[in-house]
């Protein structure tokens, strides 16, 4: 049985279609940059993965009771070269992460060491937990 070339290069270039769109980074289940955040009385800690960023093509802002967190992460491909795999995300991104708790917008403190930005915020006095002391009559 012949083919004609016609239907060979159409079924190469929808397979070749195909294959790429699961070997190109996916951004997972909730977007980039993945992260963690855990709440105490006190504050809310807020761990990102940006491997690769530099803390000069990063933004973090606080909106109301959001965290945005804004950045580029420049390609590695040099001059000459072709990719022939790409599982690393590229390209500019934005998250915004709905804070739990309102927080003091003027007492953050952020740090970014070996690829992991680490957010401490503090929980605004007025909605921590109050001890309320209870008189015997």
């Amino acid at each position: 049985m012949f083919f004609n070339s016609n239907f060979l290069n159409e079924f190469e270039n929808t397979t070749s279609g195909f294959s790429r769109f699961f070997d190109e980074p996916q951004l997972g289940r909730y977007g980039y940059p993945a992260v963690n955040v855990y709440l105490n009385e006190d504050r809310v800690k807020i761990y990102a993965e940006l491997p690769g960023l530099k803390k000069e093509d990063l933004e973090i802002t606080i909106t109301d009771d959001v965290l945005n967190l804004k950045g580029e992460l420049n390609s590695d491909l040099g001059e000459n070269e072709k990719t022939v795999r790409n599982e690393r995300i590229f390209g500019t991104f934005s998250r915004s992460i709905e804070l739990p708790r309102p927080v003091d917008a003027n007492d953050v403190e952020a740090k970014l060491t070996n690829g992991i930005l680490e957010v401490i915020l503090n929980v605004k006095e007025e909605v921590k937990p109050k001890q309320i002391t209870i008189k015997a009559q």
